[in-house]
């Protein structure tokens, strides 16, 4: 993974300005591949500061492509989470996956 890669990810669920977290999480949604959304993840998870909404809108962002594993993925954290609005983004999610 790259240091701009992870750089950017810091950034993302580092930042509370909504503006800003909007901006990050369009460049994370432009750089995710089928090969890197895993790595993505898994890094935004590395950071403490990390909550369920970091995880769910970039899942939710990224279901307009249906990578291999997607949709289990987000089950997963769907039947993990427990954040309200965080569940409604990964059930919009898998209904996304799911047409």
């Amino acid at each position: 993974m790259t240091t701009d890669l992870q750089q950017l990810v810091r950034d993302y669920v580092h930042a509370r300005n909504d503006y800003m977290h909007n901006v990050l999480l369009e460049k994370l949604v432009e750089i995710t591949k089928e090969q890197n959304f895993r790595q993505i993840l898994q890094l935004m998870q590395s950071y403490e500061i990390t909550d369920e909404l970091d995880i769910s809108l970039y899942l939710s962002e990224i279901t307009i492509n249906d990578y291999k594993g997607l949709k289990n993925l987000t089950q997963s954290f769907l039947d993990s989470f427990e954040d309200p609005d965080a569940i409604e983004d990964l059930e919009m999610a898998i209904k996304n996956l799911s047409k």
